[in-house]
């Protein structure tokens, strides 16, 4: 039996489960599709965080990558999806760890980091958007900014596609986001 781990990648709970089966059934074969970018944060997130800290997660709180990631954190750990969630987060002496789930809105990320550092001096800051979608968000953006319309194709349920459209979106007044010819 095959079993592949999503490129999102799954808890650590999880994963161990499936190690743990992996070796006791030697017909069953895990094959690790999770993204190096989304390891890099499960690192990270499991090698930085102790009941001393506190792990902030700039994400899509329900996302399975962002539900992964959190299991990793040790201690207190909050998901947050804006500025305006993070304000209200109270740190009580704990040192903030900051992690951005892979395809989160960069220039919303910039204002995050900005803020916490101001606050938070001690605060350990990892930058974990990944490089392909931050091109794909800069030039999306650069884009929008320079024409009279844009059409944003993707997946309804795409978390990608809708920070690509929001972004546009900020941008361009005329733009729309369609999954599929018919849409046109």
């Amino acid at each position: 039996m095959e079993v592949i781990i999503r490129t999102h990648g799954i808890t650590k709970d999880n994963y161990e489960r499936l190690a743990h089966l992996e070796n006791i059934y030697p017909n069953l074969h895990i094959h690790d599709a999770t993204c190096g970018f989304v390891k890099k944060i499960h690192r990270i997130a499991d090698e930085n965080t102790s009941d001393d800290t506190i792990f902030l997660l700039y994400c899509t709180p329900d996302h399975p990558e962002a539900v992964g990631i959190m299991s990793y954190a040790k201690g207190e750990k909050i998901a947050f999806s804006s500025l305006d969630e993070l304000k209200t987060v109270e740190l009580n002496g704990k040192t903030p760890i900051l992690c951005s789930q892979t395809t989160q809105n960069l220039y919303e990320f910039i204002k995050i980091k900005e803020i916490l550092k101001k606050l938070y001096t001690n605060a350990k800051i990892f930058d974990t958007i990944c490089n392909v979608t931050e091109k794909r968000q800069t030039e999306a953006t650069r884009l929008a900014k320079e024409v009279d319309a844009m059409i944003v194709i993707g997946g309804k349920e795409s978390s990608n596609s809708r920070k690509l459209y929001d972004l546009c979106a900020e941008n361009c007044k005329r733009t729309q986001f369609v999954e599929n010819a018919k849409e046109l």
